[in-house]
Order: C-alpha cells, then sequence, then structure tokens
C-alpha cells in the first residue's frame, strides 16, 4: 500500500527512520552491500539507503532497499 498521498506520511515516515525497526533494516542493507553505494561504488559515505519504490514502506523487503552515497542519492531522487 502507498502512503505518500496521504497528509499523514511525512511525519510518518520522519517517525519511522528514528525507530529501532528503520535502523535495523538499514544496518542490514548497508553489510549486504558492502558499505558501499551500489550506483559509484564509493566507499567513503556517509550513506544513505534509498527506496527502490514505495510500494512496501514501513516495512519494506530488503530487496526494495539499496545503499547510495549522497550524490547517487540525490541522483537517483532526481531521475525518478
Amino acid at each position: 500500500m502507498t502512503y505518500i498521498a496521504s497528509a499523514d506520511f511525512w511525519p510518518m515516515y520522519r517517525a519511522y527512520l528514528a525507530s529501532s525497526a528503520w535502523l535495523h533494516r538499514r544496518q542490514l542493507v548497508l553489510a549486504r552491500d558492502r558499505h558501499q553505494c551500489t550506483v559509484c561504488g564509493d566507499a567513503a559515505g556517509p550513506f544513505h539507503i534509498h527506496h527502490v519504490s514505495y510500494r512496501a514502506v514501513f516495512d519494506e523487503p530488503l530487496d526494495d532497499l539499496t545503499t547510495a552515497c549522497s550524490g547517487c542519492h540525490s541522483w537517483l531522487h532526481m531521475r525518478a
């Protein structure tokens, strides 16, 4: 279910990103991606965890998340 159109989405999303569930999921994705950007290969960071889609936001499968450096994360959002 997609929540992005909801007026409550962004406050709920910010709270989710501070939750232990998200922080755990984030660590799993970083480990899977070997702490490097999956777009350019940067290993210095800082890293963002990018949602490939928001089809299961708040309960994302790991294959719907990827590690991106700051520059690539911005690029991924601009091309969407």
